[in-house]
C-alpha cells in the first residue's frame, strides 16, 4: 500500500491545500508525525512520506514548482558513523540522534519504564548484572545488532532488518536475546537470526554466516560510538518490551505503545535544546513562516 503512494500524489496534495495551511512539515513515519503534532504551529500541516528517500524527492518536486513553505525531517540513522552523499536541500533537517524515538527515549524512558516494570524484579536484575541503568544496559544489548547493520551498509551484505509491504513479519528478537535472562544469547545466534530473516527478502546471495560473524567481531572490538547515534529506537522498543514480559516486569506491553508513550511524555523544554529545534527556527526566519508553536 505504501509503495503505491507516489511522489506526485503527495506533492499534488500539498499544492492543492497550500491555501488552507501556512506551511507543511514532511516526516518519514507515524511516530515522527506524533512527535510534531505536539509542537507544530496550529496552521502547519504534517505529511507522512513513508521513507526518507521519498521525502527528499518530494521536497525537490515542490521546489521545482516554486513552493517553499515546506520542510522535511529525516532520521539521522547511521550518518554520523557512515556519512552519506545524499545532497540534502537546506529544507531537509536531520534528527540530533539516530531517530525521533531515540531522542524521546533519552528523556522519557525512566518515566514510562517505571510505569510497566516490577521494582523488585528490576532491583534483583541490577544486582545480578551489576548495572545501575536499565536504559544503558538495553543499549549495550543492542550494540551487536547495530554493528551488524554498519557492517551490512559498508560491505553491501544484502541483509534485511525490518518488515516491508511484501514481508510484514518483524525480526524475532527472542532468537538472539534470552527472554528469561535478558541477555545476548550469542553473536552466532544474532547472525543466524538476521541471515535467516533476510532469506526470501532479498534476491541476492548471502555470504556464509561464519564470514559475517568474523567481520562483526572485528567491528565490535575496534569501534565504539555513542548509544544515541548507534542504536535504532524501534530496536530499543522491541528489546526493552521483551525484557518487560518476564525478567523486568509483570505485564506485557507492545513496543509500538511503549515508544508512543515516550513520545507523548517528551516535553517542550527538552525539544528547544535540540539542534533540530534550532535549525527549524532558522528556516522559519528565512521563509517568514512558523512551523512550530511559540
Amino acid at each position: 500500500m505504501r509503495e503505491a503512494i507516489t511522489l506526485d500524489r503527495i506533492a499534488n496534495s500539498i499544492i492543492q491545500r497550500r491555501k488552507k495551511f501556512d506551511n507543511f512539515i514532511l516526516v518519514e513515519g507515524s511516530h515522527d508525525r506524533l512527535f510534531f503534532l505536539k509542537f507544530k504551529n496550529n496552521n502547519s500541516q504534517i505529511e507522512i512520506t513513508f521513507g526518507w528517500e521519498k521525502l527528499i524527492a518530494i521536497i525537490k518536486l515542490l521546489k521545482d514548482r516554486n513552493f517553499d513553505k515546506v520542510i522535511g525531517i529525516i532520521d539521522k540513522d547511521l550518518r554520523d558513523i557512515i556519512p552519506e552523499n545524499s545532497n540534502l536541500d537546506d529544507e531537509v533537517i536531520l534528527t540530533d540522534d539516530h531517530d525521533i524515538n531515540v531522542l524521546c527515549l533519552e528523556q522519557s524512558f525512566n518515566t514510562i519504564f517505571n510505569s510497566y516494570c516490577s521494582l523488585d524484579k528490576v532491583e534483583k536484575f541490577k544486582d545480578e548484572k551489576k548495572t545501575e541503568c536499565l536504559k544503558e544496559y538495553t543499549h549495550n544489548l543492542l550494540k551487536p545488532l547495530s554493528y551488524l547493520k554498519i557492517l551490512n551498509k559498508r560491505e553491501g551484505l544484502h541483509l534485511c532488518f525490518k518488515a516491508n509491504d511484501q514481508h510484514k513479519k518483524n525480526i524475532d528478537y527472542s532468537k538472539f536475546i534470552d527472554k528469561n535472562k535478558y541477555e545476548l544469547i550469542a553473536l552466532e545466534k544474532l547472525v543466524e537470526t538476521i541471515t535467516n530473516y533476510s532469506r526470501g527478502r532479498t534476491k541476492e546471495k548471502l555470504i556464509a554466516n561464519e564470514i559475517i560473524l568474523n567481520k562483526l567481531k572485528i567491528i565490535i572490538k575496534n569501534e565504539d560510538y555513542e548509544n544515541s547515534k548507534l542504536n535504532c529506537g524501534h530496536d530499543f522498543g522491541e528489546v526493552i518490551c521483551l525484557g518487560l514480559k518476564k525478567v523486568l516486569g509483570t505485564k506485557e506491553v507492545e513496543s509500538e505503545a511503549f515508544l508512543k508513550e515516550n513520545i507523548l511524555a517528551y516535553e517542550w523544554n527538552n525539544f528547544i535544546t535540540t539542534d533540530l529545534y534550532k535549525k527549524i527556527r532558522v528556516l522559519e526566519n528565512k521563509c517568514k513562516t512558523n512551523y512550530l508553536r511559540e
